[in-house]
């Protein structure tokens, strides 16, 4: 059965048709394959300045960069990113990098661009239509969390399973008073959380009832204007039953087909909502995540 992908919670659809359409593209040149696989996994900053060399010549074909230039030169001076540039027609002459036009090379240099920038992190799609100088030779930044303060009244503790253990007191001593904005902001998230995920579950259930789930249509129903026709056995007498040709086989595998689609159906309900159900566990423990003693 095939199901078509809805379901992009992580937005990973349009990346992922990215990055098969690049490879699709890199499949016509066996080394630039090869090329390729020596060359990953990179790390994201010479990502980055790879991304941003391939962007500057696709849409600047002629352009004649020097290989000394701080952001090529450690690209041109790493041996397995010279040789992918080599392999998709790349070529330096004396202190200057050019890109030898032709439509195979061009395809290979579309290709890389759409796949590389799948695979990173800090660099858009929209770069392939239109070159932002804005973001040219920007180095990624790690992501800082906003230091919380600890909730003394809740305790909470990351278990060794991934668990959160919640420890209060039955008597409200005078941290429960002053973390009272925080525990209200913290049950708000949750609640949030658990909205969200509700309706995305219904959303699912909903889904697979009323698109998926293979229901009989209106033709095939007894009585209606637009039943299909059935031919049956000849000889018989009007007051004896009716046999139909082929009839009882075709009946029967009808059936066990629908039902067979419908199990089929079913297991892949109980899969999306299983899914579901971990990443509403993981985001209500992502709230209480910035709390704990471990963070």
């Amino acid at each position: 059965m095939l199901v078509f992908p809805h379901w992009n919670q992580d937005h990973l659809l349009l990346p992922l048709h990215q990055a098969l359409t690049g490879f699709h593209e890199l499949c016509s040149n066996q080394n630039c394959i090869l090329a390729l696989s020596t060359m990953l996994p990179l790390h994201q900053e010479q990502l980055c300045n790879l991304i941003d060399l391939i962007a500057i010549v696709k849409h600047t074909p002629t352009i004649q960069l020097g290989i000394l230039d701080p952001s090529i030169k450690p690209l041109w001076s790493h041996n397995s990113i010279r040789s992918y540039l080599l392999s998709i027609g790349f070529l330096s002459i004396r202190s200057l990098l050019i890109f030898r036009r032709s439509l195979s090379n061009r395809q290979l240099l579309i290709g890389s661009l759409q796949l590389l920038i799948s695979l990173c992190l800090h660099r858009d799609h929209k770069i392939l239509e239109c070159l932002d100088i804005s973001t040219l030779g920007e180095e990624p930044k790690s992501a800082t969390l906003e230091p919380k303060s600890q909730l003394q009244s809740l305790q909470p503790l990351l278990m060794p399973r991934q668990e959160i253990l919640v420890r209060s007191s039955w008597m409200k001593d005078a941290s429960y008073k002053r973390e009272w904005e925080e525990r209200k902001k913290l049950a708000s998230e949750i609640a949030q959380v658990t909205t969200n995920y509700n309706r995305i579950l219904d959303h699912a259930k909903w889904w697979h009832r009323d698109v998926k789930v293979p229901r009989v249509s209106a033709k095939s129903e007894p009585g209606s204007e637009t039943s299909n026709k059935v031919k049956v056995m000849s000889g018989a007498t009007p007051s004896c039953d009716r046999t139909p040709l082929n009839g009882e086989d075709s009946l029967q595998e009808s059936l066990h087909q629908t039902l067979k689609m419908r199990h089929e159906a079913h297991l892949v309900l109980q899969k999306r909502c299983e899914e579901i159900t971990r990443r509403q566990v993981s985001a209500i423990r992502g709230c209480y995540l910035p709390f704990t003693e471990d963070h």
